[in-house]
């Protein structure tokens, strides 16, 4: 055998080693997870659809088309739907299988059945993936599992405790711990958490907690200098709270109603005339900026229930955000009467401007910042409809197709 013939051998062999690592590296970094190829959702917008027999997450596209995912079937509850930070996949709770609300993956544009990702039998809900830039590498969010939240890994299934925070090497994906941040936790007066979110480039986390009648809002660091763990603070009670972030800086801004004193806790001097308590304000709009040196503060608050929020969405810039204004009904319920935009800083409801009249519900915005997307009732009828960011071209996406409820755009675009 010639020389040449002998090099050329070991340069192919080379060659097939190098692709053999590459090839090891590339699945590795999978972590086990074989759902290739992209997806086109660019204008697509993900809602649950209300059936005779359960409810259906679906997709409704630029031209009002319905498309309902593969492998439901009558009785299954489809809920709490999340996009991949790309747009990529849409996320969802359903229980489809073991009568557990397991995380599906979907796939809109093939219309694939739902992929389940989590494979134990622990019960999750109210998932949260932040747009903010480190989103782009860091793909996991957060969820809700039996009362704590977990941070999700959707490329390996796992589960990783973040609320209450937990130093014990004993936490599972069952939602176990056994530190002593949970009796912190327990003596706030919380239960089980509702729903969370990454704030400030995921050095502090909010969240909303159950009480035995209403709800807390409450933040957390999670990071600390010593590496000791770090107190939640509670920001605000109320028999309701919705919340929402800024992806352009962290911040969060939420909405309450029906005012209530934190459990468990002192009722401020100011707060008591004549040996009466007095409520500051029944209903309103507050901030909480951790970069900020006064980190809370009020948008707006009214002292009778002819006014109250619900469902804020922050534009995609940052500069506004719109809530749904209305009638306060009890019970943490409102009768809406419209969608005001809103600058987001503190006071800035007196710069406010109304966009649309009329029963509007759970509003969110495309990522171009130019429509929104929302729920409009009419009679018994709830439709999707869009409008401009301004409140005008509003159209009817849905018409008599069906009851729908939280549409949200795919954060993908051109």
């Amino acid at each position: 055998m010639t020389s040449q013939k002998v090099l050329r051998r070991i340069l192919i062999g080379a060659v097939i080693l190098v692709g053999l690592v590459l090839g090891i590296q590339w699945l590795t970094s999978l972590q086990g997870d074989l759902d290739l190829g992209t997806a086109s959702t660019v204008g697509m917008i993900a809602a649950v659809q209300l059936e005779d027999d359960g409810q259906s997450a679906v997709i409704v596209k630029e031209d009002g088309t319905v498309v309902k995912n593969n492998g439901w079937q009558p009785g299954n509850q489809d809920r709490d739907l999340a996009w991949d930070p790309d747009g990529q996949r849409l996320f969802f709770v359903s229980d489809r299988q073991e009568e557990t609300f397991h995380v599906y993956r979907w796939n809109p544009d093939k219309n694939n059945v739902p992929e389940k990702r989590s494979i134990d039998k622990a019960g999750r809900s109210s998932m949260f993936f932040d747009l903010e830039k480190h989103s782009e590498t860091d793909r996991t969010a957060l969820i809700t599992t039996r009362g704590t939240v977990q941070r999700f890994n959707p490329k390996d299934g796992s589960f990783t405790q973040v609320l209450p925070p937990s130093n014990s090497a004993g936490a599972t994906e069952e939602g176990g711990s056994t530190t002593a941040m949970e009796g912190t936790y327990g003596r706030l007066g919380g239960t089980s958490f509702r729903n969370a979110v990454w704030l400030k480039e995921r050095t502090w986390a909010a969240a909303v907690m159950r009480t035995d009648d209403g709800e807390i809002l409450l933040v957390q660091p999670l990071f600390s200098a010593d590496g000791k763990p770090t107190r939640p603070q509670v920001i605000m009670a109320a028999k309701k709270i919705d919340m929402a972030v800024n992806p352009k800086t962290g911040a969060l801004v939420f909405t309450f109603m029906d005012f209530q004193f934190p459990p468990n806790q002192p009722i401020p001097e100011e707060s008591i005339k004549n040996g009466k308590v007095v409520r500051p304000f029944a209903h309103g709009i507050g901030l909480f900026d951790p970069s900020a040196e006064t980190a809370f503060g009020l948008v707006a608050g009214v002292p009778d229930d002819k006014t109250c929020f619900s469902s804020p969405a922050v534009s995609p810039d940052g500069a506004s955000f719109v809530v749904v204004v209305g009638e306060y009904t009890g019970d943490g319920s409102i009768d809406a009467r419209g969608l005001f935009s809103i600058p987001f800083e503190v006071g800035g409801a007196s710069k406010g401007s109304p966009l649309l009249e009329g029963e509007v519900y759970e509003p969110s915005w495309n990522p171009a910042g130019d429509k929104l997307v929302y729920i409009r009732k009419t009679g018994s009828n709830r439709a999707i409809y869009s409008c401009d960011s301004s409140g005008g071209g509003e159209r009817n996406l849905t018409g008599d197709k069906g009851d729908f409820m939280k549409p949200i755009f795919s954060p993908q675009v051109k």
